[in-house]
């Protein structure tokens, strides 16, 4: 996965740079948004952890069920991270996007939480949003700590529609700017494992959905914090099932550009809910 650092680059330069265009702090705070789609994304450390695991059952069911040893599996991961740790992972949509919000970054966050509502918020890419009940939880065996959620989605990305349960983490740390101290957000989501093989909230044609949202107060180009609006960084990490058949048919320039106007909107849409 790629480190993405707009955030860094905006505040120590007054500029953002993408493969195709320089945007300067006075046209990102226009309303210009910042992405990339990136051409080359490479293998996830959670997709070359699942492989790995996957080879280690493959090679104990090969020998009856017995455990492998450590120094057989470390064999297997120097292995698998050597073939693939580097290589351009075809499957992936990989993107990064930044903008700012008229909002406080405690406002913006509260929108991050209702789950249910992102079909409201981008219909064309949420087509279905369904946070899980607390109920629907304990019907499932579930533990929910404070800071957890899970929500099931029908979601398009560059004409690809697939369905999976995503858990979302919502971390909140306190930072300092200059001589005030302003709550700032992180919320991160993956394909909850428990809920893979369920058969109410069906995984289908996805394999990985990983990513995060960052919001924190907007630090203005005096140095000085505006508390009423936020910088806001999207990152997403899609990985499509090798099966699907319109990831194999669609050309790669294509999907780029798709998954760019995909970012683009929900950047938009979201900017839009805290007007």
């Amino acid at each position: 996965m790629h480190l993405p650092t707009f955030i860094e680059e905006l505040y120590h330069t007054d500029q953002v740079i993408t493969s195709d265009k320089l945007f300067s702090r006075a046209t990102i705070e226009m309303g210009e948004v910042p992405l990339e789609v990136f051409s080359n994304p490479r293998y996830a450390p959670e997709e070359l952890n699942r492989m790995i695991q996957h080879e280690i059952e493959i090679q104990e069911d090969q020998h009856q069920g017995l455990e492998l040893s450590k120094h057989q599996k470390t064999l297997i991961r120097k292995q698998i991270y050597g073939q693939y740790a580097n290589q351009k992972d075809p499957q992936v949509i990989e993107g990064v996007a930044l903008t700012l919000a008229e909002g406080s970054s405690e406002k913006i966050y509260r929108l991050f939480q209702n789950l249910g509502n992102f079909h409201t918020y981008a219909p064309t890419i949420f087509l279905e949003s369904h946070e899980l009940t607390p109920e629907e939880l304990r019907h499932k065996n579930q533990v929910q700590p404070h800071n957890i959620a899970f929500q099931y989605a029908r979601v398009r990305i560059a004409q690809v529609e697939f369905t999976h349960t995503l858990r979302y983490e919502m971390t909140r740390e306190e930072k300092t700017f200059g001589e005030v101290t302003l709550p700032c957000f992180t919320v991160a989501w993956e394909i909850e494992p428990e809920l893979k093989e369920d058969p109410q909230f069906v995984q289908k044609g996805v394999v990985m959905n990983n990513g995060q949202f960052f919001i924190q107060p907007y630090v203005q180009e005096n140095g000085l914090v505006d508390p009423n609006r936020s910088v806001i960084l999207f990152h997403i990490y899609v990985r499509i099932d090798p099966l699907n058949v319109v990831m194999e048919t669609l050309k790669n320039i294509f999907i780029q550009s798709e998954a760019k106007n995909a970012l683009d909107e929900l950047v938009r849409a979201l900017r839009k809910q805290v007007q």
